[in-house]
């Protein structure tokens, strides 16, 4: 019995050491070794098996997300770099060149061949090289690149000084190189490529400045000998131009004090204006504004309806008033409205406001100027009869006021109280 039991223990024994030996045959070499490793170290991690669905349950396959739209951003209207408000027309030049006008157009004052009244901006033939453009009150001038003059509309009284009185519906050219051009109630000032000055069409008050009171000119006339000419503005009936210099010069008409030389006498021949420190002028319907080179803001003539800004109305200035302490950068004199640019880029306004012209929103005549919006991107403003039209530094056009025969370009004949946005087709 004794020796059975050993027998037994020994084939025990035997067995554990076979399967040792097993074990250690199956294991890797670094753990042979041993080394110890996690039991997942270096092995793909095992996938969940799906969880059956319980006994009744439905799996729905959810559908895969439709794909963000894309947005589609609204094209920016064309830009504009000239404009002009007339009497009861409006032109202005695109930044590509090309000219376009609406408004009135009993006259051909538009320039599209037609006498057609146009309620939104029609382009003026395909030519893509104008410059700037000058609107008076039923005719029309404007300046290409290349410095030739064009001018159309009415010419009862040789405003258009191409010879003859003949109302033109599209452009017509006149005389050869000019640097730039203003169109006024009846008459029309140039300054040529070498500086002098030139002006032709009504001069019963002496507007031309040649010198006399000869009813009209069919054809430019040249003003004194000088050539140091920088720029000329043709209002109703008298002209205000500045010299390189900065000398202020004005002639014609002075009933109501607009030549500013402290009277009321006509003035054949042009009269200076103070000392040689003038910016800018605008000549309005009977009164005109100017700015000084240290900003300061300067306006005189008739007041009647407080276009002077001064807080009176009802009278006349016959020499420069300043207005404000401010500094400002730009001016525009319309019939009995006056409008302009501060430094800081905001707009100002003041006088009649019956046809909502000064754009505050009202009808109340100001007779200080007073903030239109609260926009400082305003970059030039021109004043018209009785509406207003004005660009932002973007280039984007706005007008406001008096709408009669469409003149502010929105497509309606609505008069607007305060700025509405004018666009015209996208550029090609």
């Amino acid at each position: 019995m004794k020796k059975r039991g050993t027998a037994a223990s020994a084939a025990i024994i035997a067995l554990i050491a076979i399967v040792a030996l097993l074990l250690i045959s199956c294991a890797s070499p670094a753990e042979r070794e041993g080394e110890i490793f996690p039991a997942d170290a270096g092995q793909p991690a095992e996938e969940t098996p799906p969880v059956p669905p319980a006994e009744g349950e439905v799996l729905v396959a959810l559908p895969e997300p439709d794909p963000e739209p894309e947005l589609e951003l609204e094209p920016e209207p064309p830009a504009f770099k000239a404009l002009s408000a007339g009497n009861a027309h409006t032109v202005a030049v695109r930044s590509d060149g090309m000219i376009w006008a609406w408004g009135a157009n009993w006259n051909g004052q538009i320039g599209d061949g037609t006498t057609a009244q146009r309620h939104a901006p029609v382009p003026i033939g395909s030519a893509a090289d104008w410059a700037l453009v000058a609107a008076g009150v039923g005719h029309t001038a404007a300046i290409r690149e290349d410095g030739s003059l064009w001018v159309w509309g009415l010419n009862a009284t040789g405003q258009l000084g191409d010879g003859t009185t003949t109302n033109r519906l599209a452009p017509v050219r006149v005389g050869t190189l000019w640097a730039s051009a203003s169109a006024g109630s009846e008459h029309t000032a140039a300054i040529s490529a070498d500086g002098s000055l030139w002006t032709w069409g009504n001069n019963l008050a002496g507007q031309l400045g040649d010198g006399t009171a000869v009813q009209q000119r069919l054809n430019p006339v040249r003003i004194g000998p000088s050539t140091n000419w920088a720029s000329v503005s043709a209002g109703g009936t008298h002209t205000a131009a500045l010299m390189a210099d900065g000398s202020l010069w004005v002639w014609g008409q002075n009933n109501n004090g607009q030549l500013g030389d402290g009277t009321t006498t006509d003035r054949l021949a042009p009269v200076r204006i103070g000392a040689a420190d003038w910016l800018s002028v605008s000549a309005g319907g009977t009164h005109t504004a100017a700015i000084q080179e240290d900003g300061s803001l300067w306006v005189w003539g008739d007041n009647w309806g407080g276009q002077i800004g001064d807080g009176t109305s009802g009278n006349i200035r016959p020499g420069p008033v300043r207005i404000g302490l401010d500094s400002w950068t730009s001016v525009s004199a319309g019939d009995r409205h006056t409008l302009a640019i501060r430094e800081d880029g905001t707009l100002w306004a003041w006088g009649s406001n019956a046809a909502g012209q000064l754009g505050d929103g009202t009808r109340a005549h100001r007779f200080r100027p007073v903030q239109i919006g609260d926009s400082a991107d305003w970059a030039s403003v021109h004043a018209g009869s009785a509406h207003t039209l004005a660009m932002k530094a973007d280039g984007t056009l706005w007008a406001w006021g008096a709408n009669l025969n469409g003149r502010l370009g929105d497509g309606t004949i609505v008069q607007r109280l305060s700025p509405v946005q004018v666009t015209v087709p996208a550029e090609e």
